[in-house]
C-alpha cells in the first residue's frame, strides 16, 4: 500500500509567504538593533580596551589562551611582506575536509596590537573588531 499526498502546485504559496515574510521581518528587526549594539560595543572599546581585548581573547578560546595545544591540520603560505607585518594565509581543517582560512599577520614586535580584522563571510569584508 502506497500512501501519497499530492496537492496543487500553488496550494502552499500562503504558508510558503507566511515563512517568508517572518524572516523577512526578524532579519529587518535584527539589523536595526545590530546598529545600536555596534555603537555599544564600540564605546565599551574605546573606553575599556584591554579588558575588551581580553573578553575577546577568552570568548575566542584556543589557540589565543591555550598555547600546548596540539595543532589541527594546518596549512600556513607566505603572502607577503610591508613595514609592519608578515602576512600569511592560514587554512585549518575543524572537521574532515571543512577547512577554514584567515589571514595572519605577524608584526616584527611582540606587543598588543591596536586591532585585529577578521574576513566576515565570503563577502571579503574586513572588519575592525579591538
Amino acid at each position: 500500500m502506497e500512501n501519497q499526498y499530492l496537492e496543487r502546485e500553488k496550494y502552499g504559496n500562503g504558508y510558503r509567504k507566511t515563512y517568508q515574510e517572518g524572516l523577512v521581518s526578524l532579519l529587518k528587526s535584527l539589523k536595526e538593533q545590530a546598529q545600536g549594539k555596534r555603537d555599544s560595543y564600540m564605546s565599551e572599546m574605546q573606553a575599556h580596551p584591554d579588558a575588551l581585548r581580553k573578553k575577546v581573547r577568552q570568548t575566542i578560546g584556543w589557540p589565543l589562551t591555550e598555547s600546548d595545544r596540539v595543532l589541527p591540520n594546518a596549512q600556513m603560505n607566505f603572502v607577503a611582506r610591508d613595514a609592519l607585518a608578515e602576512i600569511y594565509r592560514v587554512q585549518l581543517e575543524i572537521q574532515p575536509d571543512v577547512w577554514m582560512y584567515g589571514i595572519l599577520f605577524v608584526r616584527e614586535q611582540a606587543a598588543a596590537c591596536d586591532c585585529a580584522a577578521r574576513r566576515i563571510g565570503n563577502t571579503g569584508n574586513v572588519q575592525r573588531i579591538l
